[in-house]
């Protein structure tokens, strides 16, 4: 499959769950996937590409009226490259959000979320991209 293909999988899989999430009142056991693009890169690195991962959870919601509070864990895979430098970077990483939500109506958007996270890298991986290029 290629990238462009599996991009448009990924944006189209990310809509639906998206929608589907806005259309039913998201309360119990929820399964979340779709595209994660991340800017990793330092700052002074300005010719970094980014490309699109994937993440994949899980997570629940619970709670009662306007107020409810949900907990997902949650992989991601962030990639960029660095054409520049011959680079590719890929980065894996499994969050845990927790999250409390008022809805202003009940069982409607728009809703107000707060809360916080908790991350842990998984790896860290530099290759050679395209152009074969090394970190020296």
């Amino acid at each position: 499959m290629t990238e462009v293909r599996k991009a448009f999988a990924g944006i189209v899989l990310g809509v639906g769950l998206f929608w589907t999430g806005c259309f039913l009142h998201a309360g119990g056991p929820k399964l979340l996937g779709g595209l994660a693009w991340g800017k990793y890169a330092a700052p002074w690195e300005m010719s970094n590409v980014s490309k699109p991962g994937h993440l994949i959870g899980i997570g629940y919601e619970w709670g009662s009226g306007r107020l409810a509070y949900e907990v997902e864990a949650i992989y991601f895979l962030k990639t960029s490259s660095y054409p520049s430098r011959g680079w590719e970077y890929e980065m894996g990483e499994i969050s845990v959000p927790f999250a409390a939500k008022y809805e202003f109506l009940p069982r409607s958007t728009p809703f107000v979320l707060a809360g916080g996270e908790i991350a842990y890298i998984l790896s860290n991986k530099q290759k050679p991209g395209p152009s074969g290029g090394n970190s020296v």
